[in-house]
């Protein structure tokens, strides 16, 4: 199983800088036709379902956070 699928990106400012919030699912984690507009709601998906913050000025990610497990 891969977590390949990002839903709605955020593109927020902090502090002058510009970042890019993903959440990220397996393919098959929503029958949700809306997944690319629309954030994914989960709680305890485990490691598959996780967020990255991208940080475009450093090009780099600043911070990943997984679900946890119930």
């Amino acid at each position: 199983m891969r977590a390949d699928r990002p839903s709605a990106d955020v593109v927020a400012m902090r502090d002058g800088r510009r970042y890019v919030y993903a959440n990220f699912f397996p393919p098959n984690a929503s029958d949700a036709d809306d997944w690319r507009t629309r954030p994914i709601m989960v709680c305890d998906g485990g490691p598959w379902f996780f967020g990255a913050e991208y940080d475009v000025t450093a090009g780099r990610i600043t911070q990943l956070a997984f679900n946890g497990r119930a």
